[in-house]
């Protein structure tokens, strides 16, 4: 596996973590856990969402 993959692989990880910090934020009016601040719970999932594809996408279509 070369550093082009690793990376593509922790920014599709850091893309889920968005989306798991956004949706968790919803039920808690926009203030997201472990970090305290007001921030749109839909826009951070949406945003995680676009992260979490490209990373995963461009980690499954690298060549090693």
């Amino acid at each position: 596996m070369n550093v082009a993959r690793v990376i593509l692989l922790v920014v599709g990880l850091f893309g889920l973590l968005l989306i798991v910090l956004g949706l968790l934020s919803l039920g808690q009016g926009g203030n997201i856990p472990f970090i305290g601040r007001a921030f749109g719970g839909w826009f951070l999932a949406i945003v995680g969402l676009f992260i979490a594809g490209s990373g995963f996408v461009g980690f499954s279509r690298m060549k090693n």
